[in-house]
C-alpha cells in the first residue's frame, strides 16, 4: 500500500512539473519571439524636432572604402523622373564604425527617392544598419534587416540573405549601384507624412 501511494505521489509530482514546465517554457519562447519581431518591424515615431515641411533621411552605414552617396528626390508627381536638379551629395568615410549619412530638405517631403550608393569601384559592399525617414512631426524607422522590402535595388547590387548588407555587382566597369524607394515605402510615406 505504501509503495502504491509513493508511486502515485511521484507520478502526481511529475505531472505537476510538466504542467508548470510547458507554460513556463511557452512564455519564455513567446517573450523571445516578440523581442525579435519588434526589432524586425518598421516603426513610426513622433518627431517634433523638424519643421512642418522639412524632410530628413538618415542612413546608418558601415563601409570599407571612402565613397560618395547621391540622393535624388521627386516632389511634384510620382511619375516624375529623377534629375540632377534635385540631387544632394554626401561623403561616406571608410572604417569599421557606423556612420550617419544625412540628407535634408528644408521645405518639402518627397513622394519618392533614389540613393546612389557610391562610385568607388573598389567598394564591394556596405552594411545598412538602419534607415530613418522623417518629415514634419513623424519618423519612419526601417531596420537594416528588412531594407530589401522597402527599397528596390538595381541590377548592380543585391541584398544579403540577412538583409542588412548590400553587395555590389559591378559587371562591366563603372556602373552606379542604387536603390529606390519601393511602392510600399512611397505609400507609407504618403500615409504618414501627408
Amino acid at each position: 500500500m505504501k509503495k502504491s501511494i509513493k508511486i502515485r505521489n511521484i507520478i502526481a509530482c511529475k505531472i505537476r512539473l510538466r504542467v508548470i514546465k510547458w507554460p513556463l517554457l511557452s512564455m519564455v519562447i513567446l517573450a523571445l519571439s516578440c523581442r525579435t519581431e519588434e526589432s524586425n518591424n518598421i516603426r513610426v515615431l513622433e518627431n517634433n524636432s523638424l519643421k512642418k515641411d522639412s524632410f530628413k533621411l538618415s542612413l546608418y552605414v558601415k563601409a570599407e572604402k571612402e565613397d560618395f552617396f547621391d540622393f535624388f528626390y521627386v516632389v511634384d508627381s510620382i511619375t516624375e523622373k529623377f534629375s540632377e536638379d534635385r540631387k544632394i551629395r554626401r561623403k561616406l568615410k571608410a572604417g569599421n564604425t557606423d556612420e550617419i549619412i544625412i540628407f535634408e530638405l528644408k521645405d518639402s517631403c518627397p513622394l519618392k527617392f533614389r540613393i546612389d550608393l557610391g562610385r568607388n569601384l573598389e567598394q564591394k559592399s556596405i552594411e545598412l544598419q538602419q534607415t530613418i525617414i522623417s518629415c514634419g512631426g513623424k519618423s519612419i524607422v526601417i531596420p537594416g534587416s528588412i531594407s530589401e522590402h522597402f527599397f528596390i535595388a538595381n541590377r548592380y547590387l543585391e541584398f544579403s540573405k540577412k538583409g542588412d548588407t548590400i553587395n555590389f555587382l559591378r559587371k562591366g566597369g563603372s556602373k552606379t549601384p542604387f536603390i529606390t524607394s519601393s511602392a510600399l515605402l512611397n505609400k507609407k510615406m504618403k500615409l504618414e507624412f501627408r
